[in-house]
């Protein structure tokens, strides 16, 4: 029975797969968790394996065909999303481009004295939502004038490099174009 299991599953959940550990080292917490979410899937295979083998030994005019019927196909659906969970968090782990890694444990938050847990998380709140706007202003804010400059004289100098200047005075303006 453990030898099917295995091999439905491709390997001992214990051990991580070859493959697997090459690209993604998961921690043992998220192992023993992949492996509760396999076995319950097996369970629920199991279950529904068990109802309908007491329904092909029913005869068809028994009352119990219709309960067993309706547990077989609810054990069959428990199974479908379990392994359909099962598959994507595999799937979601083996996308992922470094090791995963438990989060670091916090110590515990400090409360200000005679402060409330709610006025702590507002007060971070509002320091990520100014972090946020300040943020958001650097972002729109304009080039620096000596930046400006510099980006403006790489590209003069870029097409100087490709082609010839041509220079003119018209009606008091300077206008100098590029040919190609």
């Amino acid at each position: 029975m453990e030898a099917e299991r295995e091999r439905m599953l491709g390997g001992p959940w214990s051990e991580e797969p070859p493959d697997v550990a090459t690209a993604v080292t998961t921690p043992a917490a998220a192992a023993a968790n992949k492996g509760a979410g396999a076995t319950a899937a097996i369970g629920a295979e199991d279950a529904a394996r068990s109802a309908n083998a007491r329904l092909n030994s029913l005869p068809r005019d028994s009352e119990l065909v219709a309960q067993l019927t309706a547990e077989r196909d609810k054990h069959n659906e428990r199974h479908r999303q379990i392994s359909l969970l099962v598959n994507r968090c595999n799937q979601w782990i083996m996308e992922q481009k470094r090791p995963l890694q438990p989060a670091p444990a916090v110590d515990g938050i400090k409360l200000q004295p005679d402060e409330t847990l709610h006025d702590a998380l507002s007060k971070v709140r509002e320091q990520i939502a100014a972090l946020g706007q300040h943020l958001a202003g650097v972002k729109s804010a304009p080039l620096p004038l000596e930046d400006q400059e510099q980006i403006a004289e790489q590209y003069v100098v870029k097409l100087l490099a490709a082609s010839r200047p041509t220079v003119a005075v018209l009606r008091d303006q300077l206008r100098v174009d590029f040919q190609r």
